[in-house]
């Protein structure tokens, strides 16, 4: 990993409000994309919150 402290890095995360974790493990095992979900987080979660509970139920975004 870097510093992901640092403000180009930060600034990305402001504006495209995504971060993919990448792997080399994974890559290393040809898993492309090489993206970790453990890692990885959208900053997206209050947009989804609705279709969340309409789609996979009530209790979902507390589970979350």
């Amino acid at each position: 990993g870097g510093d992901l402290s640092e403000p180009v890095s930060q600034n990305t995360l402001r504006v495209v409000k995504v971060f993919w974790g990448l792997d080399s493990s994974l890559a290393y095992r040809r898993h492309f994309p090489a993206i970790n979900w453990l890692l990885s987080y959208s900053l997206y979660n209050e947009r989804l919150d609705e279709y969340f509970r309409r789609e996979i139920g009530e209790d979902w975004v507390e589970l979350r």
